[in-house]
């Protein structure tokens, strides 16, 4: 009747006791190995089901016989979808077709599946491991997805940025190429035209400069281990804010702009770093300055509001079109490109303030309105000290 744990009892000195003695131990081998078994099943069972991975078994028709914990929260699992095939579990039929190949040559396949789940993409490195039974026949086919879709978007990323560089960078280059290639064939002779050509070089590899500085600030900042050493002090935010001005106001002045800081509060300290902050000020006043018309202004001030520390930097510029604002923290975005390279801009330093800000923790928001000005304006934590006054 299946009860491995009873005995048989036979003290008769004879063949049947042997027998008896015989069964007993093989009732108790074959309990063990059930118990083994089982506690292996468990075993497995508790693996699949904390696994990070979706997990699938399927028969060699290709329909979803098991699948784990994860599989199910990915995939939006029911229990009534087990047992069907798995073009109407997974929804791909490259996914199916890698499956019947992979059972058919009876071979592991790797597949880098792209697909759509609630709304949103996915991209999937998924495992195809064939189980054979004794006769080397495929019984069944383990499906591990890996989730890539953060790797592939970083890759994406860093491709477009790579192609962006690089064409910013052929720009200057073959213009720099071209003027001095004249220069050699003679125009350097001419006192009227060289000097120009001259200036247009030097232009040009300065914005070359600009571009170089910007992308190693922007590879430091990425970088993990920079990132660990910098730790976050208390930074007094008004002799900061006019530290920035000084520097700036010989720039403001060429072009005749009215670069000051409104009155603040008194005494505002932020848990920030105190040159990342600098050079988000830096950046945001230095475009302010560039793309504010001659006899604009460009104002800073800063308040406490919601146990946070508030900048504002306000300029009186071309502005910025609504449907360009979701944009302008991206990497080589411009509203005008045409515009932007004859201000100098780099394209990256917009992208560097919102690096930064978010490091620190804090939030940053731009309105703007054409022809009108641009107002951008940063939250940060208030350091320890700051919150104690409250």
């Amino acid at each position: 009747d299946g009860k491995l744990d009873e005995r048989v009892h036979i003290n008769t000195n004879d063949e049947f006791q042997l027998l008896a003695h015989t069964l007993n131990n093989l009732s108790s081998s074959l309990e063990d190995k059930i118990a083994q078994i089982v506690a292996e099943s468990k075993k497995l069972e508790l693996i699949l089901h904390n696994m990070d991975n979706a997990v699938f078994l399927l028969d060699r028709y290709g329909r979803v016989t098991t699948a784990n914990k994860m599989a199910g929260e990915v995939f939006n699992l029911t229990p009534a979808m087990l047992g069907r095939h798995n073009i109407h579990v997974i929804g791909s039929s490259f996914f199916d077709h890698a499956v019947h190949e992979a059972i058919a040559k009876n071979k592991h396949q790797v597949i880098d599946l792209k697909t759509s789940l609630d709304g949103q993409k996915r991209v999937f490195q998924v495992f195809l491991a064939p189980v054979t039974a004794a006769s080397n026949d495929v019984i069944h086919l383990l499906a591990v997805f890996h989730d890539i879709t953060a790797l592939q978007e970083l890759n994406d990323r860093q491709a477009e940025f790579i192609a962006n560089a690089s064409h910013e960078l052929s720009t200057p280059l073959t213009s720099i190429k071209g003027f001095a290639e004249t220069l050699l064939d003679g125009a350097i002779k001419d006192p009227e035209i060289s000097p120009k050509f001259v200036s247009i070089i030097l232009n040009e590899a300065e914005r070359m400069h600009r571009l170089v500085k910007d992308l190693l600030q922007l590879a430091k900042l990425d970088s993990d281990e920079y990132r660990r050493q910098i730790a976050l002090e208390s930074v007094e935010l008004a002799p900061l804010m006019a530290k920035v001005i000084q520097e700036l106001t010989p720039q403001a002045q060429r072009k005749k702009i009215n670069l000051q800081m409104e009155p603040t509060d008194d005494n505002i300290f932020a848990a920030a770093h105190h040159d990342w902050l600098k050079q988000v000020l830096v950046n945001i006043v230095d475009n302010g300055i560039k793309y504010t018309p001659d006899g604009g202004s460009v104002l800073l001030n800063c308040r406490r509001q919601d146990q946070k520390a508030v900048i504002i930097v306000q300029d009186s510029g071309m502005g910025i079109p609504a449907k360009d604002l979701p944009l302008i923290f991206e990497r080589f975005y411009r509203v005008d490109r045409a515009r932007s390279r004859t201000a100098g801009g780099t394209g990256l330093g917009l992208s560097i303030v919102k690096f930064i800000v978010d490091m620190l923790g804090g939030q940053i928001d731009v309105q703007s309105k054409v022809d009108v000005g641009t107002t951008f304006i940063i939250t940060l934590p208030l350091a320890a000290k700051e919150l104690t006054k409250d």
